[in-house]
């Protein structure tokens, strides 16, 4: 079984990485360099948004797998009791 406070854990590790790279992402938008204007700048920005949400995604599913021991059961709360 996970542990609930390394499920919790993990997930706000992935929420502080995914501000921290959300917020990269903005400041290098706003500033008005000629980097942040290329095709090559969006198409980052696209693979990176992909690979967070990714990310977030297995965080989720390893917070409920950690908070709800149930769900890692084979059958359900009412079946087993």
């Amino acid at each position: 079984y996970t542990d609930p406070r390394a499920a919790k854990g993990f997930l706000l590790a992935m929420a502080a990485f995914c501000f921290i790279a959300s917020l990269v992402i903005f400041v290098t938008s706003v500033i008005r360099s000629g980097m942040s204007r290329t095709r090559r700048y969006y198409l980052i920005v696209i693979i990176v948004s992909a690979i967070l949400g990714i990310m977030v995604f297995i965080a989720t599913i390893v917070y409920i797998m950690g908070v709800n021991p149930t769900a890692q059961a084979s059958g359900s709360m009412y079946g087993s009791q």
